[in-house]
């Protein structure tokens, strides 16, 4: 007998996001971990050059899944619009098509990383001569796991729309410490990098497997009904279209800035700039996987319980604005300091503006991950996917300009405008997606030009002494987490106690 069908509200209760939020974070945070502690002792024992390519693979695979098309996520929204609206008849032949077009991208794609192999390892990264050899076999065994990393996606991408992160990240949390743990149990063996990559490639085909057990537990039917459907192949490749568009538009607007600084200026100013982006996305690991768990879920809800949209939304700003308004303060009011302390006071001296601004523009995009997440699991991800392409030219000519007029601090402007602007286009097309969406957004312009003028005070109080600063941070912070501690967040207090009792 087949598993009872989890009903639309079962699959966007508050506690379960609340629990899957929590997996998430750990998903995210114990990998991270794993990284601190494994990192310095590869590159000790490799040297810098093979651990550089050793990175490269860690890098590679991660990225690997841009090659899906977007079919991954599109796979999530289909299936979760599916079960919120009862439509799961045909549920199991629209998965088999997927993991079937994955599989073909992900054997087409090996066939191409196979064979521009050589050319990228003498040519495009200029691997020394003695790495060489021993780089080509890694990439070739890289080449090898994509249909693995491609077909895990889609099966991930299942798990997500019905919810079952605890088990998704009950896989991937070990794949993630063992794609560290391996590399160092090989080292007493061997340093060839051909045999230190094959653990990670390994790795993959092991998770793959394992999604693959879970996806047929959740979804028995596709033991007898896995199949190909050409009409959902159509479908899912125009969906994913723009979600591969979103999806590899959206890393350049991170990295195009760095790239025209060191056009324009030096690559010595690149270094006064990275580590202050660096710090400032990552504000961007709480809404990132806020995400994770809210996309399904608005998915789930499109057709099942439209009046539930408002609702998801609301409290998936409430939550992000709450987490990140504190951390942009302190960015603002002690980013140099900081900076300072952790590498020296010549960053403190010309990275201490870029953070600041820099920390606005992250705060702007991590808001704007909710809007944009709801605007693609509604089935609309081509009005991301224009406003992305529309805004990448006048994004280019403002940075040229800003380089050019102020430096770092010239980008770092330019970059956080550009995130203000994306915020508020993102926020009025997301209004028409939910039930009187407009008066949300109305009821948000008064907070938002509220936090507009704290941001802005920040900057003004940057030149005052250190104590002074630390006595009105604390001033606006105590007050803003009173107001969180009651009414700010009350709501996500009730679904933090449905998460963790286990009755719910």
């Amino acid at each position: 007998m087949s598993p009872q069908r989890p009903s639309a509200g079962a699959l966007t209760g508050r506690g379960l996001l609340a629990r899957n939020t929590l997996w998430s974070l750990l998903g995210q945070a114990i990998p991270m971990v794993a990284a601190a502690v494994a990192v310095p002792i590869l590159l000790h024992a490799l040297g810098t050059e093979a651990f550089g390519v050793l990175t490269l693979a860690w890098t590679v695979i991660g990225y690997f899944t841009l090659f899906d098309f977007g079919l991954g996520r599109a796979l999530t929204r289909v299936v979760a619009e599916g079960l919120g609206g009862g439509d799961t008849a045909e549920l199991p032949g629209l998965v088999g098509t997927a993991l079937i077009m994955l599989l073909a991208l992900g054997v087409l794609g090996a066939l191409v990383l196979g064979i521009a192999t050589p050319w990228v390892v003498q040519h495009a990264l200029h691997v020394p001569v003695a790495l060489e050899q021993d780089t080509r076999g890694a990439f070739y065994l890289l080449a090898m796991s994509l249909p693995a990393v491609l077909v895990t996606a889609g099966l991930g991408g299942v798990l997500a729309a019905y919810q079952r992160f605890k088990a998704l990240n009950l896989i991937r949390i070990p794949m993630s410490l063992l794609s560290f743990v391996l590399p160092m149990a090989v080292l007493p063996f061997t340093h060839g990098l051909a045999a230190i990559v094959s653990t990670l490639v390994a790795v993959r085909f092991v998770g793959t497997f394992a999604h693959l057990l879970v996806c047929v537990a959740v979804m028995p039917e596709l033991r007898g009904r896995f199949r190909w459907v050409s009409a959902v192949a159509a479908s899912l490749l125009r969906s994913g279209g723009w979600l591969a568009v979103i999806n590899l538009i959206m890393p350049l607007f991170v990295s195009l800035d760095r790239l025209l600084i060191g056009a324009l200026t030096s690559v010595g100013a690149i270094a006064f700039y990275v580590p202050p982006q660096e710090i400032a996305t990552k504000l961007w690991i709480l809404p990132g996987t806020l995400v994770s768990v809210l996309f399904p879920a608005f998915a789930t809800s499109t057709r099942a319980h439209p009046d539930r949209l408002q609702m998801l939304f609301r409290r998936g700003l409430s939550q992000v604005y709450c987490a990140l308004f504190p951390l942009t303060m302190i960015l603002i009011v002690v980013g140099g300091d900081i900076l300072g302390i952790w590498l020296g006071a010549a960053f403190r001296q010309n990275g201490q503006t870029v953070m600041q601004l820099l920390a606005v523009g992250a705060f702007f995009t991590g808001l704007s991950f909710i809007p944009s997440a709801l605007i693609q699991a509604v089935g609309q991800p081509r009005k991301v996917g224009v406003l992305l392409i529309a805004e990448m030219p006048l994004f280019l000519l403002g940075l040229w300009w800003g380089v050019r007029w102020a430096g770092t601090a010239g980008a770092a402007l330019v970059w956080s405008v550009r995130a203000l602007v994306d915020l508020i286009v993102l926020m009025i097309m997301a209004a028409p997606s939910m039930p009187d969406g407009r008066a949300v957004i109305r009821r948000a312009a008064l907070p938002a030009l509220g936090t507009l003028a704290v941001l802005g005070g920040a900057f003004a109080i940057r030149s005052l002494g250190l104590p002074i600063r630390l006595a009105i941070l604390a001033a606006v912070l105590v007050p803003f987490a009173i107001w969180a501690a009651g009414p700010g967040l009350a709501e996500e207090r009730r679904a933090l106690r449905a998460a963790l009792d286990p009755r719910y």
